[in-house]
């Protein structure tokens, strides 16, 4: 479902604001999240997902001279403080593009994975709350958020390269194939070897959740 709002409030809106800086208006759509809270950004920027992506309107201009024309679209899965961070990674997208991460990963610390600053001190950030980590991992498989899932699953996979087959088994409560446990203490070994073996507790990840690498 989408819904077109005319703003009425004399707020100060996007489009205001880029044409102060002689930047061509941008169209502005708002995600509106199961919990009723909003937020606003680009529809350049909003569009890197997928999911939105195929809900905007394309007959909305990107700009009218007496009042902007706002698509409000709901987001019913992801909760406010979730969406609060994939609109500032999408933002911050359409500004920087995340550059591809070459995979299989060649070390688990995710700064040598991207040289872009900003890319790993969000993902390190978030992992501060870990509730929030997985539920922005969710967020962007529902939403259909490429390089969110990249750069989140990077990080993720960079955490299991330094746990052995058996406490993966232990702390996320998982099954894993012979496969799956001979490639993880392939990785695991050769981290080790690397001497990056993080120290310190590695808090648990959810029931059956393992990133692909």
């Amino acid at each position: 479902r989408l819904v077109r709002v005319a703003q009425t409030s004399r707020k100060r809106s996007m489009s205001e604001v880029s044409n102060d800086t002689n930047e061509p208006p941008r169209r502005v759509v708002r995600l509106e999240a199961c919990d009723g809270a909003v937020e606003e950004l680009p529809a350049e920027a909003a569009a890197l997902s997928d999911l939105v992506k195929s809900m905007l309107d394309p007959d909305v201009p990107d700009d009218d001279e007496d009042e902007e024309e706002v698509s409000v679209i709901p987001v019913p899965n992801v909760e406010g403080a979730v969406l609060a961070e994939v609109a500032r990674f999408c933002t911050h997208h359409f500004e920087e593009p995340l550059n591809p991460i070459e995979k299989p990963l060649t070390d688990p610390d995710i700064r040598k994975c991207t040289s872009q600053e900003w890319y790993a001190t969000f993902v390190e950030d978030l992992w501060e709350n870990q509730a929030l980590f997985f539920e922005v991992l969710n967020a962007a498989h529902y939403m259909e958020i490429m390089p969110l899932q990249d750069i989140i699953g990077a990080f993720w996979a960079g955490k299991l390269k330094q746990m052995p087959p058996d406490e993966v088994e232990a702390r996320y409560d998982v099954q894993l194939t012979e496969a799956e446990r001979r490639q993880l203490l392939q990785e695991y070994e050769a981290t080790r070897r690397q001497g990056r073996l993080a120290l310190g507790i590695v808090p648990s990840f959810p029931h059956g959740c393992l990133p692909a690498d």
